[in-house]
């Protein structure tokens, strides 16, 4: 039976001291943890009654407000820094992820059990976030506690990144989002940090000078970390689960 092997430095001296751990345990107890925390979410969101047309009204309403106080930070100076894999995240798609059908929250769940992106947004995003959440339990119908159960798994992944760190852009974001000012504060933040921004807004992908990636897109970029864990089989408890599990995913990278 096939094995997958995890290699662990001889330098982490740790593991020497409890070396009679079965860590194929470990890692199945591990694996299942994720696994289980992301069918939760999955049966919460199926639940939602969130429209498209909702998720494009509320999330403009929010960047439209975020628009406005990242607008009086033009003259601040900002230092630059950049991480592989980083990558900005526009409010739509987190609304988005309470659709019950869509691809931003595979995304989400597969960022989670994979970490391969580090996903940054402005500090004020979750702020704004909390000032429409009436909205968003009423237009969803999900419980409030189910509603934040959602939410906290997304935003768990997403680092904020304080207004000084990126205020130095926004003069170059407001040149290269004239026609959608309401996106600047993204815009911003991906100059600054070199990265793309992952977003469902069909107009900012007219943009030039940022790299805009939907849900689909970004959703192909986790193919090759797939494509690798399918070489193994899984002897451990989950094996079936996590295999199922990762075959809602293939299907649309596949077809694309």
């Amino acid at each position: 039976m096939a094995e997958l092997k995890i290699k662990i430095p001889e330098e982490i001296g740790f593991f020497k001291q409890v070396s009679d751990i079965d860590w194929s345990i470990l890692a199945s107890k591990l694996i299942k943890s994720k696994l289980d925390r992301i069918s939760e979410v999955q049966r919460i969101v199926a639940k939602s009654k969130l429209t498209e047309d909702d998720v494009k009204e509320i999330s403009d309403e929010i960047n439209i407000s975020l628009a406005k106080r990242y607008n009086g930070l033009l003259a601040k100076s900002s230092k630059r820094w950049f991480v592989l894999d980083r990558v900005v995240v526009d409010v739509n798609v987190v609304l988005s992820s309470l659709l019950t059908k869509g691809d931003s929250l595979k995304v989400f769940e597969l960022n989670f059990l994979l970490n391969k992106f580090d996903f940054v947004a402005p500090e004020f995003l979750l702020t704004e976030l909390e000032r429409h959440k009436e909205i968003f339990l009423k237009r969803s119908g999900l419980l409030r506690e189910e509603f934040d159960k959602v939410l906290d798994f997304i935003t768990e992944q997403i680092t904020l990144i304080p207004e000084e760190e990126f205020s130095k852009s926004l003069p170059g974001a407001v040149k290269l989002a004239s026609k959608h000012l309401k996106d600047m504060q993204y815009v911003a933040l991906a100059l600054e940090l070199k990265c793309p921004i992952f977003s469902g807004d069909k107009s900012l992908k007219e943009l030039s000078g940022v790299e805009v990636l939907n849900p689909k897109e970004l959703l192909s970029r986790f193919w090759i970390i797939i494509n690798s864990l399918f070489r193994f089989k899984y002897s451990l408890s989950c094996k079936i689960k996590f295999n199922s599990f990762l075959s809602i995913y293939t299907t649309p990278i596949l077809s694309m």
